[in-house]
């Protein structure tokens, strides 16, 4: 084990548990919210783990003694962001030499705003890649649509039926059937 340099003591590992109860350590009510949060964002499955059960398991992390249950710092984390408690983050600043203040509530109102301008520029070029696809299909369709000779899939393909190539081996059209164009009647009548 690496030394320690005087500063890992019962005293310092005291502090951050009582931070961490700070933190988590509340109401029955509060822990059951908590709890509940756990299981919603997904951190804890309900398919594996019942609320009796996860409420042994968030008691037992919050237990020094039981080392086999500890809470995951991502768990902690979105615990102190949801539930707006702090202390254990406070606590760890203050050890590291930290000062915390809270940003300003107009600093937080533009970043928020910041973000929803960047999320509906990034839908509209989305929206407009969309339009321009759109576009270019009903062109295409319209070019179809004004063609030359048209031509329609043949009735057994359109059908959902299949298309026996050898039955229609003497057909001139295979899969489509052309509609004779009458400013090229004489074309089709050469075959």
């Amino acid at each position: 084990m690496a030394p320690n340099n005087g500063w890992l003591t019962a005293q310092w590992v005291q502090r951050g548990l009582d931070a961490l109860k700070a933190t988590l350590d509340t109401s029955a009510e509060l822990k059951s919210e908590m709890i509940e949060f756990l299981f919603e964002a997904g951190f804890w499955d309900s398919s594996k783990l019942s609320f009796p059960a996860a409420t042994a398991r968030f008691n037992a992390c919050m237990n020094p003694e039981r080392r086999s249950e500890f809470f995951k710092v991502g768990e902690i984390w979105a615990l102190m962001k949801r539930f707006n408690r702090h202390q254990f983050f406070l606590a760890m600043a203050d050890d590291l030499g930290y000062r915390v203040e809270r940003i300003p509530t107009d600093e937080l109102r533009l970043r928020a705003m910041e973000r929803i301008a960047d999320a509906l520029e990034e839908h509209n070029t989305i929206q407009q890649r969309a339009l321009e696809q759109v576009t270019d299909a009903t062109a295409i369709i319209n070019q179809l649509e004004t063609a030359g000779p048209k031509q329609r899939i043949h009735p057994a393909v359109r059908e959902g039926g299949s298309f026996d190539l050898a039955e229609h081996a003497g057909s001139r059209f295979g899969y489509f059937e052309q509609e004779p164009d009458p400013d090229h009647a004489s074309l089709a009548s050469g075959f």
